[in-house]
């Protein structure tokens, strides 16, 4: 699933039943979103990729990075990649909560 907005490209390798209206959301706010960081256009598209969970936990144990109880998503903002990757509610485990790693 793929929709392209101005700024964003909203992706999901998932079939997701709420996937039109979260990109919807997100392109009603576009221009709202940008104003609050006082830019007009963004230099460069910026991916949102919605992922599960698991991506989450891989990616924050692959870095080195502490999984908090709040921890929903990243960000990788460098030359080759503008990626913003984000785990909607229902994509968490089965019960909800996110899964937190031992210390």
């Amino acid at each position: 699933m793929i929709r392209e907005l101005e700024n964003f490209t909203i992706r999901s390798e998932q079939e997701l039943e709420y996937f039109d209206e979260t990109a919807d959301y997100i392109a009603e706010n576009e221009k709202r979103i940008l104003k609050f960081f006082k830019l007009d256009k963004l230099p460069q598209k910026v991916d949102i990729q919605i992922v599960n969970y698991e991506q989450i936990k891989a990616y924050c144990a692959s870095v080195g990075k502490k999984l908090h109880n709040f921890t929903r998503g990243f960000a990788i903002f460098n030359d080759n990649e503008k990626v913003i990757k984000i785990s909607i509610y229902s994509l968490l485990p089965d019960n909800g909560k996110p899964v937190i790693p031992d210390d």
